[in-house]
């Protein structure tokens, strides 16, 4: 993965970036939501952000 690529990229196509999303969570890879266990669905549910940070 290389960031600086692709924000360059974006750039020369679009000129700014006007939202950013920081996309970041758990899960279980391969698996449909019917087959987790409550202790799966739990853990996913318990991970919540601290706060939103806000753009200047």
């Amino acid at each position: 993965m290389n960031v600086m690529k692709d924000v360059k990229y974006v750039f020369n196509k679009y000129d700014s970036i006007d939202v950013l999303a920081n996309n970041a969570g758990i899960g279980f890879a391969g698996r449909c939501i019917e087959e987790q266990t409550p202790e799966e669905w739990n853990r996913i549910n318990q991970c919540k952000p601290h706060q939103a940070i806000p753009h200047e």
